[in-house]
């Protein structure tokens, strides 16, 4: 069988003879074929070829093409049909892609060692040479998820050295790539070479500044510092996530210098669709992220159509997940109460009953900055609506230095490289700034039509559509009617369907979905109708995707259909998902369905409409898991109330069973955990019935997380031992693992630390065979734990230190700062309280950074013990009096009981035993007070001298009494 060699130098073989191929138009069809693997239209290959000609010159020229493959001694097994063209053959590039698909990453890396067609040159093709440089950032960036996945395994494995060498040869093909970077300098570090970190640091960091002019971003830089000073590198702050625009901002300069001087912290950018909001608030943003300590970050609100999305929006584009039962909002809130940031909010439009929330968040927030997109203004006091227009008239006397006509030359540019506007050129685009208003997407989508039109017919074109259009359309309007009947009738069948996408899409599923090539949304990029990101994924400008919404609605049968096909796309990624589940590959569920989030929520209002039982079924699984993931309980909880009421009404007992299951989860992060319990008893008949054993693993592994936080150990053990049971029969390992967690944590909260560490060690060997490396990280830390309370202290200490390390590998913060603050309270018992310092003060400015205000009212609770140990009173009273503030707030009983234990302590030390005794005979009789509390104030009454114990029949107020009178008093 004919093979074609396509990364690198491409050359064909068969049966043992080999032959280069030589630069050309035939060899370009061939190979182009050849890629694609499948039928190509005739029509499609012409455009591509001969794009500055008319259809049918086109076509002529590709019949033309065709008759000179017969030169070609490796040609033969081309398929012609009237109306489309197929070459297939074996390439390196298919083995390539299905070494990704089967996450063989090994076999991927080895494949792409150079580029596509590397180093063959591309003559008289321009349309080619676009497709090509694109298909080659694509391979580059799935070559680059294959080393990243190779080295994250190989680190796990210890193989640091390995990992180090295949990072470096991806750094040094982009040097500028700040992510590998990183990674690299994590691997040299794990492998003990330190001064090797340092060097490529200052090696990058010069070429940085030489070549660009710039500085490393914070995050790495805090990274080379921590390993200079021979640290454990800190985690690093969520980065600054603006969309890198394609071309310089063309004028604007007046706008940017009032938006920049102004005071307010929410500042409104309103006007028409297609005015360039969204890109005056991007460059704003990228001008003043330096300014800002935490940066800037872009939140696109197009695919937010629920109100109460807003803050789950807000949190992902800032990197924060939501945890524990508090509201979304409330610990958004928190998490930006010490942040100095600027968040851009785009096309706010449909939120406006929502804006209250801002005014919160800039309440809350004192050095948070504001910066939103909005077709209306918003009724806020705090805001200052800037209204913005099209770019202004041209001046006839000087049209080059017109900011519109500037607009139009550098898009024009895009279609048509060489594009020179002559004199009589420039008077046309000046009367078509004038026509369309100074609208910069009104103009860009025109810009793409000098590869066919004169820039005078250009202009009548467009005035003409106006004038057959209703006498109010807009000369936006009139654009884009003219940009759609310039479309290819496959072009526009592409655009319909793609308009139905939320939050943009990738190129698998434009395929998948609608049949489209690359080459085919490439041609609408080229014609500004879509916006192609770094990501890789595609976007429709929304006013754009309206315009095509209302065309589509007018087709309803068609509509229907392509619902039906986007529905059932993301209905099958979920279903990969939840097989994905089983195999233990948790992270990556969570990942691949959170970047398509938007989509799988209109997917799945459309199925839930339609009753598709088998997809609701197949997919609920991981789209549950990674709502929960998230922390987006409630959204979670409302998702399968409404399933778990279809299902029940349409007599689907399984899936009402599985919803129900599903909704006690939820419930039980939220903190209703009676509730939770009553909904996964109820759900279980119809599930033990059918022995559906997901359903089974689910809700017995529930019911024992349930009656754990009960307090009821026995029961919680035997619906673990069921899960247990289940799962060893049905060799599941990746719940098993999960399973013997919560084994482990019952046996440790009952005193049976050494039967807990033999399930946490159970638990890890399965964990870490499957790769689940989330559980792997909450197993290590629950084992840490264990074997310190067996007395074995340097083993416990070394356990929890490979969970912190491993979850600040996952960016799992909560855990991290958990193990952080294990770590300190350790470093306590041991008495080594300036280490247990240093740690506790790590754990509070991660808490702090997440917004936990509980977590950071105990750690600094204990930094005030830590002072206490180590002699300084005035800072520990400091440090009692700030927790004390903090866990008021958050009604946080056990930490401010610990609060006046402290405190009760430091009144001892001053011999006020009058003051000091009924603080610690309320922590003493209080349900809320901690056993280890407890223990300490046991400690301190059994050392009273023997003056106080004349002191007696003192009265013991309620805790809010306390409370209320330590922080009433001023400050020492």
């Amino acid at each position: 069988m004919l093979q074609l060699r396509l990364l690198g130098p491409p050359y064909a073989q068969l049966e043992g003879q080999r032959w280069e191929l030589a630069s050309g138009k035939p060899v370009y069809l061939l190979l182009y074929l050849a890629y694609q693997g499948d039928w190509v239209s005739r029509a499609h290959l012409a455009a591509l070829f001969y794009p500055d000609q008319d259809e049918p010159t086109a076509r002529h020229r590709l019949r033309l093409l065709l008759s000179r493959l017969r030169e070609l001694p490796w040609a033969g097994g081309l398929e012609a049909e009237p109306q489309r063209l197929r070459f297939r053959v074996a390439t390196d590039v298919q083995a390539f892609r299905a070494a990704i698909q089967q996450q063989d990453w090994p076999k991927a890396i080895q494949l792409h060692l150079q580029p596509l067609l590397n180093q063959f040159p591309i003559r008289e093709a321009d349309a080619f040479e676009a497709w090509l440089e694109a298909e080659r950032e694509e391979l580059r960036s799935l070559w680059r998820e294959a080393v990243l996945e190779t080295t994250l395994a190989l680190g796990q494995n210890g193989r640091h050295k390995e990992a180090a060498g295949l990072l470096r040869q991806v750094w040094e093909q982009d040097i500028f790539d700040e992510q590998i970077l990183q990674a690299y300098m994590r691997s040299l570090h794990a492998q003990g070479s330190r001064d090797g970190v340092l060097a490529v640091f200052e090696l990058f960091k010069g070429q940085l500044q030489s070549e660009l002019g710039l500085a490393p971003l914070p995050e790495t830089e805090q990274l080379a510092e921590a390993i200079r000073q021979g640290r454990p590198p800190a985690p690093p702050p969520a980065p600054a996530r603006l969309p890198l625009p394609d071309s310089p901002l063309i004028g604007r300069q007046r706008e940017l210098a009032e938006l920049s001087s102004g005071a307010a912290r929410l500042r409104v950018l309103t006007g028409m669709g297609g005015v360039g909001k969204t890109r005056l608030a991007l460059e704003l943003a990228q001008q003043q992220t330096a300014q800002l300590a935490h940066g800037a970050f872009f939140v696109s609100l197009t695919g937010v159509e629920n109100p109460e999305q807003l803050p789950s929006a807000i949190a992902e584009a800032l990197g924060f997940t939501f945890f524990g039962p508090r509201e979304p909002k409330t610990q958004l809130l928190d998490y930006l109460k010490n942040k100095e940031l600027l968040l851009v909010l785009d096309n706010f439009d449909h939120l406006l009953q929502e804006a209250g929330l801002l005014a919160e968040m800039l309440e809350q927030a004192p050095k948070l900055h504001l910066l939103v997109t909005s077709r209306q203004h918003l009724d806020l006091p705090e805001a200052w609506n800037y209204p913005l227009t099209g770019l202004p008239r041209p001046d006839p006397n000087n049209l080059e230095s017109s900011e519109a006509i500037q607009l139009f030359v550098q898009a024009a540019r895009r279609s048509r490289p060489n594009f020179q506007p002559t004199p009589t050129d420039l008077q046309a685009i000046a009367e078509l700034c004038q026509t369309v208003e100074g609208l910069p997407l009104a103009l860009e989508l025109a810009s793409a039509w000098v590869r066919e039109l004169s820039c005078r017919e250009i202009l009548e074109e467009i005035r003409d559509h106006q004038a057959l259009l209703d006498p109010k359309t807009s000369g936006m309007e009139a654009v884009f009617e003219y940009s759609w009947h310039l479309l290819s009738p496959e072009q526009q069948h592409l655009m319909l369907g793609l308009s139905l996408f939320r939050g943009g899409f990738n190129r698998a599923a434009a395929q998948k979905t609608q049949g489209a090539s690359h080459y085919l949304l490439l041609s609408l990029v080229g014609r500004s109708l879509l916006q192609k990101e770094p990501t890789g994924r595609y976007q429709m400008h929304p006013l754009l995707q309206q315009y095509t919404w209302h065309k589509l609605a007018r087709q309803p049968q068609l509509q229907s259909q392509l619902q039906r096909q986007h529905a059932l796309y993301f209905a099958a990624l979920l279903e990969a998902g939840g097989e994905q589940l089983r195999q233990g590959r948790w992270d990556r569920v969570v990942d691949e369905v959170a970047v398509e989030a938007e989509n799988i929520r209109a997917a799945w209002a459309w199925l839930l409409e339609g009753h598709h039982w088998p997809q609701l079924e197949a997919g609920l699984g991981a789209w549950g898991h990674s709502l929960s993931a998230r922390g987006l309980y409630r959204e979670g909880e409302t998702t399968f109330a409404r399933l778990a009421e279809t299902a029940q009404r349409e007599g689907k007992p399984l899936l009402w069973a599985r919803a129900t299951q599903r909704r006690g989860w939820f419930g039980l992060q939220l903190g209703q955990t009676e509730r939770a319990k009553a909904l996964l008893e109820q759900s279980l008949p119809p599930v033990e019935q059918q022995h559906h054993t997901d359903g089974l693993l689910f809700g017995y592994n529930g019911l024992g997380v349930a009656w754990e936080r009960l307090g009821d150990y026995p029961q919680a053990e035997h619906w673990f031992q069921k899960a247990r049971a289940l799962a060893e029969q049905t060799q599941n390992t990746a719940s098993l693992a999960n399973i013997l967690n919560g084994l482990g944590n019952t046996c440790r909260w009952t005193g049976r630390f050494a039967e807990a560490a033999a399930y946490f060690r159970q638990g890890l060997r399965l964990a870490e065979a499957v790769g689940n490396r989330q559980t792997t990280a909450f197993l290590l830390a629950n084992l840490g734990g264990a074997l310190w309370e067996l007395g074995e202290h340097p083993a416990g200490w070394q356990t929890t230190q490979q969970a912190a390390q491993l979850a600040e590998e996952l960016q799992h913060w909560p855990l991290f700062s958990g193990c952080l603050s294990n770590l300190a309270e350790m470093s306590f018992v041991q008495k080594d309280y300036a280490r247990s310092s240093e740690l506790r003060q790590r754990s509070l400015a991660l808490r702090r950074e997440l917004g936990n205000r509980r977590g950071e009212a105990f750690d600094t609770v204990m930094l005030g013990y830590n002072a206490l140990r180590l002699g300084q009173p005035l800072e520990a009273r400091q440090h009692f009096l700030e927790g004390l503030q903090i866990a008021q707030e958050v009604a946080a009983k056990p930490i401010q009981l610990d609060v006046l234990i402290g405190l009760a302590e430091l009144e001892l030390q001053q011999g006020q035993f009058q003051q000091a005794l009924p603080m610690l005979h309320l922590a003493m009789q209080h349900p809320a007070t901690s056993a280890e509390a407890k223990g300490r104030a046991r400690q301190l009454l059994a050392s009273l001298p023997p003056e106080a114990q004349g002191v007696g029949g003192i009265s013991t107020p309620d805790l809010e009494h306390w409370v209320a009178q330590i922080l009433q008093q001023p400050p020492a």
